[in-house]
């Protein structure tokens, strides 16, 4: 909607596309939304409208961040897809996981956040690695910074 001039509408759409969730889909869904928040500054430069949606957003990142499970610290087993019920692993949703959190690093980046985001991942980290669960090197990249 935002190629075809629809930007103050378009804000006032993303509250409930980020309030949406579907059971078993959560972090697929995650990495969508992080997309969308980002697109949206991307082509309205609209600080202010992604600060006054962070707590819908950062819900969604700290799923991301902190809902990793087994030893190579993927997302959860969630369904294949909509309409296919069988949980699995997805290597689609792990990579579109961390495009969102890169891309979100560069926005909040932009946004003039950078010390902020800094300081709250490395105490993420801090926690993280007295859990020892900072051996994926997706995670680790996001926490040490290195968008």
């Amino acid at each position: 909607m935002l190629c075809w001039g629809f930007e103050t509408d378009m804000r006032r759409w993303l509250e409930p596309l980020l309030d949406f969730t579907r059971k078993n889909l959560e972090c697929h869904q995650a990495g969508f939304k992080l997309e969308a928040v980002c697109r949206y500054f991307w082509q309205t430069r609209d600080a202010e409208g992604i600060r006054q949606l962070r707590p819908r957003w950062e819900k969604e990142a700290r799923l991301l961040v902190e809902n990793r499970t087994n030893e190579v610290h993927l997302c959860p087993l969630q369904q294949y897809c909509g309409d296919i019920h069988t949980l699995v692993y997805s290597l689609t949703v792990n990579a579109k996981g961390w495009a969102a959190l890169r891309n979100l690093a560069a926005v909040l980046d932009e946004m003039g956040e950078k010390e902020r985001l800094r300081r709250r991942l490395c105490r993420w980290r801090s926690t993280q690695m007295s859990r020892r669960t900072m051996r994926s090197p997706i995670v680790a990249s996001v926490a040490i910074g290195t968008w």
